[in-house]
């Protein structure tokens, strides 16, 4: 185990690990396939077949930006949540207060279940895992 942080400061650093690298990964992957699109635009009157491929190759970039965003928070969750709560030793309160800032989704809701299913974690970070929060003050 490490230092004890607060659950305040374990926020901050999921915020600056787990959420804001996947919302950036996001935004640049749009704003570059945006920007490309319009460097690219073509005049569907003259190609029909080339402008169904520039929309496909469009559509497949705001994809493949998305899963990007997505695959950064599936596997830096779980090391996170590993970290946080082997510092705080609260993992109650860190949850909520987690949940609260968008870190992680809420499991006790039928859409939050859906989406924390999403989460990569190895065998050992997942034993790890269960070790931590069933070793938690409830």
């Amino acid at each position: 185990m490490g230092e004890h942080v607060s659950i305040g400061r374990a926020i901050l650093i999921g915020a600056l690990w787990v959420t804001l690298p996947s919302a950036l990964l996001l935004l640049a992957g749009f704003a570059a396939v945006y920007i490309w699109t319009n460097l690219t635009a073509v005049d569907p009157t003259v190609d029909i077949v080339r402008d169904v491929v520039h929309g496909i190759i469009t559509v497949a970039g705001y994809a493949a930006a998305f899963a990007l965003g997505w695959l950064w928070w599936s596997f830096t969750v779980t090391k996170w949540r590993i970290w946080a709560i082997e510092r705080t030793g609260d993992w109650p309160g860190l949850e909520r207060a987690a949940i609260r800032a968008g870190i992680i989704w809420n499991d006790r809701r039928w859409f939050g279940r859906l989406f924390a299913r999403t989460e990569i974690a190895s065998a050992a970070d997942r034993r790890k895992l269960a070790e931590l929060k069933g070793g938690a003050a409830t």
